[in-house]
């Protein structure tokens, strides 16, 4: 398996095909995009890492039978990074990161979107290590027939790490009582001077819901689709470049008419 490592400079924007274990560095005070496509089934490890007041948007575009990651995410003094996770095909995951806030001012907003009938397991840690840190984990899940969605979304704040901030969101949508869907928020807190929250959404298709669109003449599949993308269209927030924001739009909007006609 390949071992690869990416630097990232000012001002790039790049795409990857992950074939094999992978370092990314995103260099001192720039500014990068890297969109990561995901082809075939592995199991890797990814260590990111950003330098001293870098800022990274990284986009996964996962279309993997079958993807096992471990990942380690570095931050710095003043660094920036947004993760998009973009899970639209119906096959099976494992993902395990660990974010290390490990200088003042560092930050993190992690967004995981998911269309999920079959295996999708993911255990996320975001640790404060040191004062005025912040953290952000947003979760967003379509759960179709026979999905299994596990995620673990903790929030860890050292002792002495204070005026740091940890906030997770989590909205789930099911379309029957067969799926097993479950987010699991938890806040370790050793310090007294933080901010920490969560809120955790888990509910059904709304049948009035879906009922009144087709009464409009929608189509049932258009309808579903037009739901879905109400819960998964949050990826796009990863990135305020109005171009890849639209290439990401349109990423979505395809596999979720897609998956919504299967």
């Amino acid at each position: 398996m390949e071992n690869n490592r990416i630097l990232l400079k000012d001002k790039d924007r790049k795409t990857l095909t992950l074939k094999g274990d992978t370092e990314i560095v995103a260099e001192k005070d720039s500014d990068t995009s890297l969109i990561v496509n995901i082809l075939s089934s592995m199991q890797v490890s990814l260590h990111i890492t950003l330098q001293e007041n870098a800022r990274a948007v990284i986009f996964y575009q996962n279309s993997a039978e079958n993807f096992e990651v471990e990942e380690v995410v570095d931050v710095a003094a003043y660094g920036e990074v947004r993760i998009a996770y973009c899970e639209l095909e119906s096959k099976q995951l494992n993902r395990t990161v660990k974010v290390n806030l490990n200088g003042p001012e560092a930050s993190v907003n992690l967004i995981s979107g998911a269309f999920v009938d079959d295996k999708k397991h993911m255990d996320i840690l975001c640790d404060h290590c040191v004062p005025h840190t912040y953290s952000e984990m947003q979760t967003y899940g379509v759960i179709l027939t026979n999905g299994d969605y596990k995620v673990l979304a903790n929030g860890k704040i050292e002792r002495g790490a204070y005026g740091s901030k940890t906030h997770q969101t989590s909205r789930v949508l099911t379309f029957s009582e067969k799926q097993n869907a479950l987010v699991e928020p938890m806040l370790m807190i050793d310090e007294n001077d933080v901010e920490a929250s969560h809120a955790t959404s888990i509910g059904q298709l709304d049948e009035n819901q879906l009922y009144y669109l087709m009464s409009r003449g929608i189509t049932k599949s258009e309808a579903l689709k037009l739901i879905s993308l109400g819960y998964l269209m949050p990826l796009t927030q990863v990135t305020e470049d109005e171009e890849l924001k639209k290439s990401l739009e349109e990423y979505i909007e395809k596999k979720v008419a897609v998956a919504c006609l299967a």
